[in-house]
């Protein structure tokens, strides 16, 4: 009941701050309704109980410990200095949860503000996605996925400032968790390639049809890397590796993939659009990752850094379609799949961890 109650104020409020803006002096904005949106959601996370969270009273509570005496220890260098900084203003666990939660949600919210044509969907899709879910778990890499979401709309710009920011950010993100290397390529497919529905098409196929080289090429380069060895390698030999596909990770991206060439083909208007280039391309690089699924463990916790761009993506695209009737039609399948997509993985399945809530300023 809590996470339903967090969904609705904070989309009510997203539609308020689309509606409503209050100013002072000189015409400047204050932005009340956005500010106090993301004041929920820091709220229920930064003051969770810690056993909201299948790793928060494990994993993270240890690096917490070991970052104070032995910080060098620490493999994602830039999350324990995050701990020990904490640490050192108010030894308390529960003010690092809030630091991270402050740092994370701020990003994704400031983002959605800035950068999407529908702040309500975006929110909406925040959680419906099970990304709010996620960050109460892989905290480590969630904070390394806000940067990107963050990063992501100034990979197009030309500034020199934008490009010196973007990519100070992307050591900020490797810091805080290795796996967001894969954004030093994604960089570059980005801002520079072109897609269509044929070129989508040609590299899916080749990719099933290489399936079984690919996965020994990439296995193998892994495992000489001592980094790797060091400290991902034992996955392979864990329950990790169950040898099964992702169904659901495989069939989110590849619908929204087919959303995408439907309008690829029946609304020309977007195909010159740059969120509409960014939406296929995420869900191209995340079909294809996720293929790996049943050989690579975890692959889908690295397609989750391109899936992760619906957020903004998927509002703005269908922002694009400019027949009012498809798009209230869009707006609706999309609203509906997400949201039973929610309700099966979270308050049914629990896949998550995070049920059920407690929060620690009322008994938790």
């Amino acid at each position: 009941m809590v996470y339903i109650v967090l969904i609705f104020i904070c989309v009510i409020l997203a539609i308020l701050a689309s509606k409503y803006v209050f100013y002072y002096s000189d015409n400047k904005k204050i932005y009340l309704f956005q500010f106090l949106s993301l004041c929920c959601v820091v709220f229920i996370a930064g003051f969770r109980g810690i056993n909201v969270g299948t790793d928060t009273s494990g994993t993270y509570l240890e690096i917490y410990k070991i970052a104070q005496v032995n910080l060098g220890s620490i493999r994602d260098f830039g999350y324990g200095v995050l701990n020990l900084v904490s640490y050192k203003i108010w030894n308390n666990y529960n003010f690092l949860l809030l630091i991270v939660s402050i740092i994370m949600y701020s990003l994704i919210f400031i983002r959605i503000y800035k950068s999407s044509e529908i702040p309500w969907f975006s929110v909406f899709l925040f959680f419906t996605t099970n990304f709010f879910f996620v960050s109460m778990n892989m905290v480590r890499q969630s904070i390394s996925i806000a940067i990107f979401v963050y990063i992501f709309p100034m990979i197009h710009s030309r500034k020199k400032s934008d490009i010196v920011k973007t990519w100070i950010l992307i050591l900020v993100g490797i810091l805080m968790h290795s796996s967001s290397i894969i954004i030093i390529p994604a960089y570059f497919v980005i801002r520079y390639f072109k897609l269509t529905p044929k070129r989508a098409l040609l590299i899916t196929i080749l990719n099933c049809l290489f399936y079984g080289t690919f996965d020994k090429i990439v296995i193998t380069l892994l495992y000489r890397v001592s980094y790797f060895r060091k400290y991902f390698a034992w996955y392979f030999n864990s329950s990790y590796n169950s040898g099964k596909i992702s169904v659901w990770g495989i069939l989110i991206p590849l619908t929204i993939g087919i959303f995408w060439v439907f309008l690829y083909y029946s609304n020309s208007e977007s195909r010159d659009k740059l969120c509409f280039n960014d939406l296929g391309l995420c869900m191209l690089i995340a079909v294809n990752l996720m293929l790996y699924s049943g050989k690579i463990p975890l692959i889908d916790r690295i397609a989750l850094y391109f899936t992760s761009q619906v957020i903004i993506l998927i509002p703005n695209t269908v922002g694009e379609i400019k027949n009012r009737k498809n798009q209230f039609i869009f707006k609706i399948i999309i609203l509906t799949s997400y949201f039973s997509y929610m309700y099966i993985t979270i308050f049914l399945q629990r896949q998550e961890g995070v049920l059920p809530y407690t929060n620690i300023l009322f008994g938790g």
